[in-house]
């Protein structure tokens, strides 16, 4: 996980201990944290571990404004005691916040010419790399798609992302979690993360980007 939603009664030496981060690396990952014995339930902790480029073959959901764990175990149609068993991380399951990744079921995994293809599109975004929207895009998407979900960051020195998850969704389609976290343009002191969901169809043999879906946005300052 690169980043964690601090929940209540969670400390920085505890959560150093958990992700196996050491405590000095952890400070110094989040220099917005004034006082290190004070860090309070639903703010964003980013986790200094190396970027993950090889997703878990899971289907997640991002918690969202309003969500409980009640309304997402219907959404996908599985017992609620089955969604808090396989995301023993929250400590209560009444008390959810934005940005909490959660493990709906296990996946079919996609198959390494998705994985691959995934990487090369979010290394050209993160790196602000130019590429031809041909090569990574369905026709519907390079017309219909938000120009600002596939533009490259003009800053490759501050752009990063975790591929966080992928699977099978159908014949030919794939689901992709990722985070890209990006210093906001004018604030250096200021992290955003934003955490995707990329539809992928194989068109032709080809892997193409079907849609992005912006599923939240969370502030680190």
């Amino acid at each position: 996980m690169p980043y964690v939603i601090v929940q209540p009664g969670d400390t920085l030496r505890e959560l150093s201990q958990q992700y196996h981060v050491s405590y000095l690396r952890l400070l110094a990952a989040n220099p917005q944290i004034q006082n290190p014995d004070r860090i309070y339930p639903g703010q964003v902790i980013i986790l200094p571990t190396p970027h993950q480029r090889t997703p878990a073959a899971e289907v997640q959901r991002v918690v969202r404004p309003g969500d409980t764990m009640f309304f997402i175990a219907r959404e996908f149609g599985v017992p609620l005691e089955h969604l808090i068993s396989l995301n023993r991380f929250v400590k209560d399951p009444n008390l959810i916040y934005p940005g909490m990744i959660l493990t709906i079921r296990r996946g079919r995994h996609c198959p390494s010419q998705i994985v691959d293809f995934v990487n090369r599109f979010m290394q050209r975004k993160a790196q602000g790399q130019p590429y031809d929207h041909r090569e990574f895009l369905t026709v519907e998407a390079e017309q219909q798609l938000d120009k600002r979900l596939i533009m490259g960051i003009p800053d490759p020195a501050n752009a990063e992302y975790d591929f966080l998850s992928c699977y099978q969704r159908a014949n030919n389609e794939y689901v992709a979690l990722v985070a890209l976290y990006r210093r906001r343009r004018g604030f250096p002191s200021v992290f955003d993360i934003v955490v995707e969901q990329i539809i992928v169809r194989v068109v032709d043999g080809r892997p193409r980007v079907a849609n992005v879906n912006v599923q939240v946005v969370l502030q680190v300052s």
